[in-house]
């Protein structure tokens, strides 16, 4: 592995693939000196870039990373959108909460999901209601998710 200052310049290279390498590096190394320049890094054209980036600042888990993840939720990609919620359950901060609530209206299928998952391992309890309206969603894979976190968070089985 490069040392942290050559990932750094290479989350600038004109090659995608050593871009999403040099994040995803920059997400094992552990270091929180990592999480400014991922998170520069997350105005990147290439869609598969700011997923490696969003993989990279979860695998942190660092709380610092918050700001540089919560405006990705708002990505014009549905796969940045489940990225950066996926990285908001890794660091688990119960701040995000109202954030990871908004995803539940998302209009895709993977976002909403993903928005169950991680408010039911969180158990957010101000997210009931928005999980009890997706017990109606007309996908089951939603419906099945917003049950799964609702008996998390209830810690008792859900009839819907």
């Amino acid at each position: 592995m490069s040392s942290a200052e050559d990932l750094v310049h290479q989350l600038k290279s004109p090659s995608v693939k050593k871009r999403q390498d040099a994040a995803r590096d920059l997400g094992r190394s552990k270091n929180p000196a990592a999480v400014a320049p991922l998170g520069a890094a997350l105005g990147d054209p290439h869609t598969g870039v700011r997923i490696a980036v969003l993989e990279a600042l979860g695998r942190l888990d660092d709380p610092s990373a918050l700001p540089f993840i919560l405006p990705a939720l708002d990505d014009p990609e549905s796969l940045v959108r489940a990225a950066a919620i996926a990285a908001l359950g890794r660091i688990g901060d119960p701040s995000c909460a109202g954030a990871l609530i908004a995803c539940l209206h998302d209009p895709t299928i993977m976002v909403r999901i993903g928005g169950c998952e991680v408010l039911g391992r969180l158990r957010t309890r101000e997210a009931v209601p928005a999980l009890e309206s997706l017990l109606s969603d007309p996908f089951s894979d939603v419906r099945e998710s917003a049950r799964t976190a609702l008996h998390r968070i209830r810690g008792r089985s859900v009839i819907a």
